[in-house]
């Protein structure tokens, strides 16, 4: 804590230093420590991709230079399967983020939180690590004078921010499912990493095997008595009222994690049986948006069937195109597009 004075007017605040913060200086204003601290709760403590290929991103002479640069800072690992290789005939869901597009304003998270009955775990809880958000802003501090993998070596002196939306990546060979003793966690026919929340009993172990650490336990029963009085009989009507009838509300001791909005997608489905007269027909391309996907101001995230390759390909910001371009750099099943940053050298002194 802070105190700042100006003649006869004083007000206490929170420093909390960060890098890239501008040095701040006015007349006649005295800084003093109160010897106090404030505690600060947050998700993310440390901002430096230490030379590992996250948040991958080049300037446009890089780019120009190298245009297959991001796969090759991040090349696919040469590992044996774990499993045959699967076909997904039918429909094979994919996602793509554009780093180029995102600002880090965190509409897709507020959206997912409402659309899937996220619970909001508070501040102390948040402060044990036990955030429940589905899905993450990941902040990261890098130098545009830097190159490669070294571009955050001079992130403390006078950073860029790059921002990168994790969530569940839905891995074709997901690590989480091959140590659920109960199979509450597995793959369908869509190519989705699926949640079976009846089945699931708390373990964990496919929290402690997420390389992404995407997945939230419910460490409390925040839908009704880890939040209400005892005296309540039911949850308030108003905050059912707030609940989407199509997704289940979860309980305490069970694992959850982005599910792709699959009610969303089955809903779709649905709608399809049912089109052309009752006869049925595919999902169209365009038809189905998660809810991250339809709040995202800078049109970042797209969605689809990555086997529809009818009207994919002729536009590149459809879910089957976003596999060819130059800046692809895959995370499991998220193809990113990586950043291309053109800044003036002027700027850059």
């Amino acid at each position: 804590m802070i105190r700042l004075t100006k003649g006869s007017r004083s007000v206490e605040l929170v420093a909390w230093i960060l890098p890239g913060q501008a040095d701040w200086f006015t007349d006649g204003v005295a800084l003093t420590k109160t010897g106090a601290t404030y505690p600060l709760s947050q998700t993310q403590d440390h901002f430096r991709m230490e030379g590992r290929p996250m948040a991958v991103e080049a300037t446009l002479a890089e780019f120009n230079e190298t245009p297959n640069f991001a796969a090759r800072r991040s090349p696919s690992p040469r590992t044996l399967p774990l499993w045959r290789e699967v076909s997904y005939p039918g429909y094979k869901w994919g996602m793509s983020i554009d780093l180029n597009a995102c600002t880090g304003c965190n509409a897709c998270v507020v959206a997912c939180q409402s659309e899937n009955n996220i619970p909001v775990v508070g501040k102390e809880q948040v402060s044990r690590g036990r955030e429940m958000h589905w899905l993450r802003i990941d902040r990261y501090f890098v130098s545009p004078r830097a190159h490669g993998s070294d571009r955050d070596a001079e992130a403390t002196s006078d950073p860029a921010v790059a921002f990168q939306p994790l969530a569940c990546v839905q891995c074709e060979e997901a690590p989480c499912e091959n140590v659920c003793p109960v199979n509450a966690t597995v793959h369908s026919p869509e190519g989705l990493n699926d949640m079976a929340y009846n089945r699931c009993i708390g373990t964990r172990y496919c929290a402690n095997n997420c390389p992404y650490k995407v997945r939230r336990f419910n460490y409390l029963n925040w839908h009704n008595d880890g939040v209400y009085q005892p005296e309540d009989a039911d949850v308030p009507e108003t905050v059912r009222m707030q609940m989407n009838p199509n997704v289940t509300v979860r309980f305490r001791g069970v694992m959850e994690k982005c599910t792709y909005c699959v009610q969303r997608i089955q809903g779709r489905k649905i709608e399809a049986r049912r089109a052309d007269n009752g006869r049925g027909r595919h999902i169209r391309d365009g038809e189905l948006m998660t809810a991250c996907q339809q709040a995202c101001p800078a049109d970042a995230i797209v969605f689809g069937d990555l086997n529809d390759r009818g009207a994919a390909w002729r536009d590149r910001r459809r879910p089957a195109a976003l596999r060819a371009p130059r800046r692809d750099r895959h995370a499991a099943a998220h193809p990113y597009l990586a950043r291309i940053r053109n800044p003036n050298p002027e700027m850059l002194g």
